[in-house]
Order: structure tokens, then sequence, then C-alpha cells
């Protein structure tokens, strides 16, 4: 059940076409994300709406936001991306994009807080 929680928006544009709820990461380019597609991908924020490729779009980097799931997700798990921009769980030494607030099966748009870092 994804509920909408106050959260930080910017926008930028996007390298490719992106979905919504996915995870972005960040380019070589300033002021450009793009689909994240592996856990070492510096992982920004998750977007709210689907975006086009070279067009500015919002993406949410703080707060409580859906993100599509990639795989069995359990509340309080850290989550990273898999290879089309979905919460997978993290393992050690990988970026993550933050902690899923509520469970899920591959597939489903869950919740989650929103903290990127690395997984210890």
């Amino acid at each position: 059940m994804s509920q909408s929680y106050p959260t930080l928006t910017i926008t930028r544009k996007l390298a490719s076409d992106t979905p919504q709820a996915r995870i972005v990461a960040a380019t070589a380019n300033d002021g450009e994300v793009d689909l994240a597609t592996a856990p070492a991908d510096l992982l920004m924020g998750v977007t709210r709406r689907a975006i086009a490729a070279g067009e500015n779009g919002d993406v949410e980097f703080g707060g409580v936001v859906p993100l599509e799931y990639g795989a069995a997700v359990v509340p309080g798990e850290r989550l990273t991306t898999d290879a089309v921009g979905r919460g997978v769980p993290a393992t050690v030494g990988q970026q993550t994009i933050g902690n899923a607030w509520e469970g899920g099966a591959l597939g489903t748009i869950g919740s989650v807080l929103l903290n990127p870092g690395e997984e210890p």
C-alpha cells in the first residue's frame, strides 16, 4: 500500500527514458541524471512520473517516496538498484537509495525512505 508523504524534489534533465517510481543516478553531465542500472552507480533519487529522454522532470531526493521493487523486499531493508532502476536488497559495499518503508514482492510499488549512501 503506497501512500503520499511530503518530499524534497528537484528538477533534472533525464539522459534516457525513465519510468515512474524508478531510481536514477548521477551522470558526468552537470544537472543530468539517468536511469540507474547497477549497484555501483551514484544513486541520487527516484522519479515520481515517467520522464522521456532529454526532458526535464521531477526527481525526489528526500522523504518517503513510491519505488517499484525488483525483488522481494522486507520493511527496513537497505535498497540498491537492479538493471532497470527498481529497488532490490543491498549487500555490503553497494550504493543504496534508502530503507524500505514497507515490504513487497517483485513488481510491487512500495515506499522507500530516501537516504542515499553505501551499505557498510
